[in-house]
Protein backbone atom coordinates (compact mmCIF):
# COMPACT_ATOMS: atom_id res chain seq x y z
CA UNK A 1 0.00 0.00 0.00
CA UNK A 2 1.86 3.38 -1.22
CA UNK A 3 1.21 7.09 1.21
CA UNK A 4 -1.69 8.21 -0.95
CA UNK A 5 -3.50 5.36 -0.41
CA UNK A 6 -2.99 4.79 3.31
CA UNK A 7 -3.92 8.61 3.75
CA UNK A 8 -6.48 8.15 1.88
CA UNK A 9 -7.93 5.50 3.83
CA UNK A 10 -7.26 7.30 7.42
CA UNK A 11 -9.16 10.15 6.09
CA UNK A 12 -12.12 8.21 5.41
CA UNK A 13 -11.88 6.12 8.79
CA UNK A 14 -11.89 9.85 10.56
CA UNK A 15 -14.69 10.99 8.62
CA UNK A 16 -16.25 7.90 9.10
CA UNK A 17 -16.02 8.10 12.54
CA UNK A 18 -16.47 11.87 13.10
CA UNK A 19 -20.22 11.44 11.66
CA UNK A 20 -20.71 8.64 14.14
CA UNK A 21 -19.51 10.84 16.96
CA UNK A 22 -21.74 13.70 15.70
CA UNK A 23 -24.69 11.09 15.12
CA UNK A 24 -23.89 8.56 18.04
CA UNK A 25 -22.80 10.94 20.74
CA UNK A 26 -26.02 12.82 21.00
CA UNK A 27 -28.02 10.26 21.83
CA UNK A 28 -25.38 8.21 24.30
CA UNK A 29 -25.48 11.43 25.86
CA UNK A 30 -29.49 11.51 26.19
CA UNK A 31 -29.77 8.38 26.82
CA UNK A 32 -27.25 8.64 30.03
CA UNK A 33 -29.34 11.51 31.36
CA UNK A 34 -32.37 9.59 31.49
CA UNK A 35 -30.46 6.70 32.94
CA UNK A 36 -29.73 9.04 35.79
CA UNK A 37 -33.21 9.40 36.74
CA UNK A 38 -34.67 6.66 38.74
CA UNK A 39 -38.25 7.75 37.35
CA UNK A 40 -39.35 9.30 34.58
CA UNK A 41 -42.14 12.27 35.35
CA UNK A 42 -46.01 10.62 34.44
CA UNK A 43 -48.10 13.13 31.80
CA UNK A 44 -50.72 14.81 34.04
CA UNK A 45 -54.40 12.95 33.32
CA UNK A 46 -56.74 15.69 33.90
CA UNK A 47 -56.29 18.36 31.84
CA UNK A 48 -56.21 22.48 32.36
CA UNK A 49 -59.07 24.04 30.45
CA UNK A 50 -57.91 25.71 26.95
CA UNK A 51 -58.01 28.98 28.10
CA UNK A 52 -55.51 28.10 31.06
CA UNK A 53 -53.34 26.47 28.84
CA UNK A 54 -53.61 29.60 25.96
CA UNK A 55 -52.80 31.70 29.01
CA UNK A 56 -50.05 29.93 30.41
CA UNK A 57 -48.74 29.96 26.71
CA UNK A 58 -48.59 33.66 26.94
CA UNK A 59 -47.48 34.34 30.51
CA UNK A 60 -44.30 32.29 29.28
CA UNK A 61 -43.66 34.58 26.34
CA UNK A 62 -45.12 32.24 23.35
CA UNK A 63 -46.66 33.76 20.50
CA UNK A 64 -49.64 32.77 18.10
CA UNK A 65 -51.35 29.56 17.75
CA UNK A 66 -49.73 27.01 20.59
CA UNK A 67 -47.46 24.23 18.65
CA UNK A 68 -45.23 21.38 20.18
CA UNK A 69 -41.87 20.66 18.17
CA UNK A 70 -40.79 17.81 19.00
CA UNK A 71 -36.97 17.43 19.63
CA UNK A 72 -34.04 14.80 18.92
CA UNK A 73 -30.87 14.84 21.01
CA UNK A 74 -29.11 16.17 17.49
CA UNK A 75 -31.38 18.59 16.72
CA UNK A 76 -30.67 19.75 20.44
CA UNK A 77 -27.14 19.82 20.62
CA UNK A 78 -26.87 21.23 16.97
CA UNK A 79 -28.92 24.15 18.42
CA UNK A 80 -27.21 24.81 21.43
CA UNK A 81 -24.07 24.91 19.56
CA UNK A 82 -25.71 27.70 17.16
CA UNK A 83 -26.90 29.17 20.28
CA UNK A 84 -30.59 29.32 18.04
CA UNK A 85 -33.25 30.42 20.65
CA UNK A 86 -35.70 27.57 20.97
CA UNK A 87 -39.08 27.12 20.10
CA UNK A 88 -41.29 28.68 23.09
CA UNK A 89 -42.64 24.40 23.54
CA UNK A 90 -38.91 24.23 24.95
CA UNK A 91 -39.54 26.18 27.64
CA UNK A 92 -42.13 24.65 28.60
CA UNK A 93 -40.64 20.94 28.54
CA UNK A 94 -37.52 22.69 29.91
CA UNK A 95 -39.53 24.04 32.89
CA UNK A 96 -41.04 20.26 33.43
CA UNK A 97 -37.98 18.66 33.39
CA UNK A 98 -36.43 21.16 36.01
CA UNK A 99 -38.56 20.82 38.21
CA UNK A 100 -38.72 16.35 38.01
CA UNK A 101 -35.17 16.17 37.69
CA UNK A 102 -35.02 18.73 41.05
CA UNK A 103 -37.24 16.48 42.56
CA UNK A 104 -35.60 12.96 41.79
CA UNK A 105 -31.73 13.60 40.90
CA UNK A 106 -29.95 12.01 43.41
CA UNK A 107 -26.16 13.80 43.32
CA UNK A 108 -24.44 14.14 40.07
CA UNK A 109 -23.33 17.52 40.71
CA UNK A 110 -23.90 20.75 38.14
CA UNK A 111 -23.18 18.09 34.96
CA UNK A 112 -25.41 15.31 36.02
CA UNK A 113 -28.07 18.00 36.68
CA UNK A 114 -27.97 19.74 32.90
CA UNK A 115 -27.39 15.93 31.43
CA UNK A 116 -30.54 14.81 33.09
CA UNK A 117 -32.51 17.82 32.40
CA UNK A 118 -31.36 18.53 29.10
CA UNK A 119 -31.96 14.74 28.23
CA UNK A 120 -35.77 14.91 29.62
CA UNK A 121 -36.28 17.80 28.00
CA UNK A 122 -35.99 16.19 25.20
CA UNK A 123 -37.99 13.57 26.12
CA UNK A 124 -41.21 14.88 27.44
CA UNK A 125 -41.14 16.85 23.92
CA UNK A 126 -41.67 13.05 22.33
CA UNK A 127 -44.02 11.41 25.14
CA UNK A 128 -46.94 14.30 25.87
CA UNK A 129 -48.75 15.92 24.16
CA UNK A 130 -49.01 20.10 24.32
CA UNK A 131 -52.04 20.01 26.42
CA UNK A 132 -50.08 18.17 28.76
CA UNK A 133 -47.12 20.42 28.77
CA UNK A 134 -49.44 23.62 29.46
CA UNK A 135 -51.27 21.83 31.92
CA UNK A 136 -48.29 20.60 34.51
CA UNK A 137 -46.38 24.17 33.75
CA UNK A 138 -49.98 25.45 34.83
CA UNK A 139 -49.76 23.21 37.80
CA UNK A 140 -46.04 24.00 38.59
CA UNK A 141 -46.49 27.62 38.59
CA UNK A 142 -49.72 27.31 40.68
CA UNK A 143 -47.47 25.27 42.97
CA UNK A 144 -44.88 27.82 42.96
CA UNK A 145 -46.13 31.28 43.07
CA UNK A 146 -42.31 32.67 44.16
CA UNK A 147 -40.94 31.63 40.63
CA UNK A 148 -41.72 34.01 37.94
CA UNK A 149 -44.59 33.83 35.66
CA UNK A 150 -43.39 34.85 32.32
CA UNK A 151 -40.79 33.89 29.90
CA UNK A 152 -36.78 33.44 31.41
CA UNK A 153 -34.94 36.98 30.76
CA UNK A 154 -32.91 33.80 28.23
CA UNK A 155 -34.60 30.57 27.30
CA UNK A 156 -33.09 27.31 27.80
CA UNK A 157 -29.61 27.23 25.37
CA UNK A 158 -29.78 23.64 25.08
CA UNK A 159 -27.52 23.56 28.19
CA UNK A 160 -30.26 22.91 30.81
CA UNK A 161 -29.74 26.66 31.86
CA UNK A 162 -32.16 29.48 31.23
Amino acid sequence: MDFVQGLRRALITLWVGGVLLIVAGPWALYRMGLGSLPVLPQAPQTLSSPQLQRDVWQRWGGQGEPELVVLDPVSYVMSAAGQNVPPPSTLFAWRVASAHTQAHLQGGGKLGWNLATSALTIWVTRHWTLEQLLSEVSRLDAANPAEPRSAPASPPDGRGTP
